[in-house]
């Protein structure tokens, strides 16, 4: 039988570190993830949607997000686990704790909740553009899945963008920096901070444009537009991450995200109809408002206040 000491002594945190070592850790991690979709790849150039470069780079995210972990877990201090909110098991750090016995009603509901309200105007825009009509909605993406599904290449893509990608992004960008910032900066600062290192680590795609000979303009202005809409979707999945401390959650909606893609203004604006264009504008102003009022009123991490 496990005495009380072992229980007790189960429990880690970051505190010893201070602000300049925290910020290092944190952005170690970050390099060390980007870095092993890079190094050692050959000197000749394959593109990012080739099947080889797909599985190459499953392989080496997944390692470098065990790499990550041990280092996280060899920086760490034991601690009491009743000394702070701060001081806590490893797996609950990570978001893989059992923290709360009825997670989909006090996390996953007022979040997707929240998520599916600001994405209102989207849906609205995809109805538009089938005569508002919900079963040829659904009739296109059943097709797209039947029949560009049998691509095996296609396959690895959508496994790519919709399971590999988030998870070990997630879980390296939440799960292991977020745990190291927590103790010097706070969670307020943690969730405007964190996401810059989610951001930057999407730049290389700006070298993967340049070696297709992309013109330069063009390359600057979609990596500029990617770094601010995967900073700010980081804010979020930040957020949602200190107030939950559930790994899944942010998981899945990160692939909630990324299959709903950014807002289609120019279809908006090429709306013909005044009313229509109107309506779903107001909706997307409705959508902002309640993802407002549900996060600040119903998910909030007060648990670190």
């Amino acid at each position: 039988m496990p005495t009380d000491d072992v229980y007790q002594s189960s429990c880690i945190q970051w505190t010893h570190l201070s602000g300049a070592e925290s910020g290092s850790l944190a952005l170690l991690l970050s390099v060390l993830f980007v870095a092993s979709l890079h190094v050692f790849t050959g000197s000749a150039f394959v593109p990012r949607d080739s099947p080889k470069k797909i599985v190459q780079r499953f392989w080496r995210s997944s390692i470098a997000c065990f790499i990550c972990c041990f280092i996280l877990w060899i920086s760490s201090s034991v601690c009491t686990c009743d000394e702070s909110q701060l001081c806590r098991p490893f797996m609950t750090h990570l978001g893989l704790g059992l923290n709360n016995r009825y997670p989909i009603i006090s996390n996953w509901c007022p979040c997707f909740s929240a998520v599916i309200a600001l994405f209102l105007g989207n849906f609205l825009i995809v109805l538009y553009e089938t005569q508002w009509s919900l079963r040829s909605v659904v009739l296109d993406i059943w097709d797209t899945i039947r029949y560009e599904g049998k691509d095996h290449n296609v396959r690895l893509i959508w496994c790519r963008n919709y399971l590999v990608a988030p998870a070990v992004e997630e879980f390296v960008f939440r799960a292991c920096i977020i745990p190291v910032l927590l103790p010097n900066l706070g969670w307020r600062r943690t969730v405007l901070i964190s996401p810059l290192l989610f951001g930057v680590a999407h730049l290389h795609h700006a070298f993967e444009q340049y070696r297709l000979r992309r013109p330069v303009a063009s390359i600057l202005s979609a990596v500029t537009f990617q770094m601010m809409y995967t900073s700010l979707f980081g804010c979020y999945s930040a957020y949602v991450f200190v107030a939950s401390d559930d790994l899944s959650l942010v998981i899945a909606l990160h692939v909630f995200c990324n299959f709903a893609g950014f807002p289609d203004l120019d279809a908006i604006f090429s709306c013909p109809s005044r009313l229509t264009k109107t309506f779903i504008l107001s909706s997307y102003l409705m959508g902002v408002a309640t993802f407002i009022y549900i996060n600040v009123h119903y998910f909030h991490p007060d648990h670190l206040l």
